[in-house]
């Protein structure tokens, strides 16, 4: 007897959760710092029946419900049960994780076989307490994952709960060069539409969980690209470790359901690694954080999360207006085409746009489907929109009738902060607050054309002086005849 309860105070301070002490029908299980929002739970499994007023001394008897999973051989491994004296002794050696595995054998019994707790209470504070039990052998389970097994024959017990709850981060990567340097991690990004944004989630896992769920929600505008990499401490983690699921999955993007067999093989403070990527799509608001969030569900049937985390991406437009002077008046001009480049000497640098029907505007969305061109109607004005911060130069390739064209592109430079702190950014276009691109034209032409009235002028001109030239020759000549 002495034996067992030995071993089974030990096994109580080695699940973590200290250990109690129950009198008849007067006993306390105070749990402290007990995590808000977790259910604990306590079976009896035993009676204790003290043999004189000292109750450390005194007998074991197995609560009805528990009589079946004392004769498993899965629990025979772990305890025995005298024939003729009815008491129960533990079974092999006191190693440190086979008291651990009785203690999860035990409440995983009294789940599967629907054994009613004796008590329950949800954690509203850091305290939970269990008032009026009656002395015995109990098993407390919570909706964390941690299962600890408890004993003791003191009326009043505390117990403090030393399991911490798992946590998760949300990353977007920068992908401009300034931002590289620490692989462009952050809360906040920009890209063009059409561009494949990179994230990562990181799981920091608590000891004793179990059912982790990760959720992942994408905003319109975001495409998920249906992948994803899974890595921890070890490498890359086996797929049988985890089921992604895109289909069934309460609103959410997408899913990760990963193993309890594979959790526990992690220790606490370590950390599951989760990049994935996604298409910013044409349907991105501009200069409106895209937001994609993730939270973690866990505990018992997963149904504890926490709080979700947050990253925005974001995408930028650029406003053109082409006009000419009229007077004191700035005179709209239809009829000139303009390409956007992302090199000055590269022509392959081009971007495509698709024209946006019945827009207020003008306006053209990003699109590598589309044309590279863009020409003015009445209103002289256009937007462009899904762009990514850098430099861009635009050049005019066409300029309207009886007008010169731009020599030399406008460089354009949109530029953005970030703020990870409060998740967003604002941009820049030449280094001052968004405004339109103008861009003059002036009539008349660069340089004189072949037939135009440049070169008419070079031949009359011309002409009159040959004319000029033979009169006078003939003057000469007609007055040496009379000399």
């Amino acid at each position: 007897m002495k034996k067992l309860f030995a071993i089974l105070l030990t096994l109580a301070l080695v699940l973590s959760m200290g250990t109690m002490a129950l009198a008849a029908s007067d006993g306390v299980i105070t749990i402290d710092n007990a995590i808000v929002g977790v259910t604990y739970e306590i079976y009896k499994m035993f009676d204790f029946t003290p043999v004189s007023e000292n109750s450390s001394q005194g007998r074991y008897s197995v609560v009805a419900e528990w009589e079946n999973f004392l004769k498993s051989d899965e629990a025979k491994k772990y305890l025995s049960v005298n024939d003729e004296t009815g008491t129960i002794e533990w079974v092999g050696s006191e190693e440190e994780t086979r008291k651990a595995e009785f203690a999860k054998l035990a409440v995983s019994y009294a789940v599967t076989n629907h054994i009613d707790a004796t008590k329950s209470e949800k954690a509203t504070s850091s305290t939970v307490e269990f008032g009026s039990l009656d002395l015995g052998y109990y098993a407390i389970n919570t909706t964390l994952g941690t299962v600890c097994i408890l004993t003791n024959t003191n009326s009043s017990i505390k117990v403090v709960e030393k399991n911490t709850v798992p946590e998760i981060e949300k990353y977007v990567q920068e992908d401009s060069e300034e931002s590289n340097t620490d692989g462009g991690w952050g809360k906040v990004n920009d890209a063009a539409i059409g561009e494949t944004v990179n994230f990562k989630s990181e799981i920091t896992v608590g000891k004793g969980s179990q059912g982790f769920v990760m959720h992942d929600t994408m905003a319109t505008g975001l495409n998920f690209g249906s992948t994803v990499s899974v890595t921890d401490k070890n490498g890359t983690v086996a797929s049988e470790n985890y089921t992604l699921k895109t289909t069934g999955t309460c609103g959410c993007t997408f899913e990760i359901v990963f193993e309890d067999s594979y959790i526990a093989t992690l220790s606490q403070e370590d950390v599951i690694t989760v990049t994935y990527s996604a298409v910013l799509t044409d349907e991105a608001e501009i200069a409106t954080g895209i937001a994609n969030s993730v939270y973690l569900a866990y505990g018992e049937n997963s149904s504890l999360q926490t709080q979700p985390k947050t990253t925005k991406t974001y995408t930028w437009k650029m406003d053109v207006f082409k006009w000419t002077k009229e007077g004191q008046t700035e005179k709209a001009l239809a009829g000139a085409t303009f390409e956007l480049r992302t090199s000055k000497t590269d022509e392959n640098s081009k971007i495509k746009f698709t024209k946006v029907e019945n827009a207020e505007v003008p306006t053209y969305k990003v699109d590598s489907s589309g044309s590279a061109s863009i020409t003015t109607d009445a209103s002289g004005a256009f937007e462009i929109v899904g762009l990514d911060s850098g430099t861009y130069y635009l050049y005019e390739t066409a300029a309207p009738d009886g007008y010169n064209k731009l020599s030399e592109p406008k460089t354009v430079e949109i530029s953005a902060t970030y703020d990870d702190t409060a998740i967003s950014a604002d941009y820049m276009i030449n280094g001052a607050a968004p405004a339109t691109i103008k861009v003059e034209n002036k009539t008349g032409s660069l340089l004189p054309e072949t037939g135009g009235i440049g070169t008419t002028i070079f031949y009359v001109v011309g002409g009159l002086m040959m004319l000029a030239a033979v009169v006078l020759l003939v003057s000469k000549k007609r007055m040496s005849s009379f000399a």
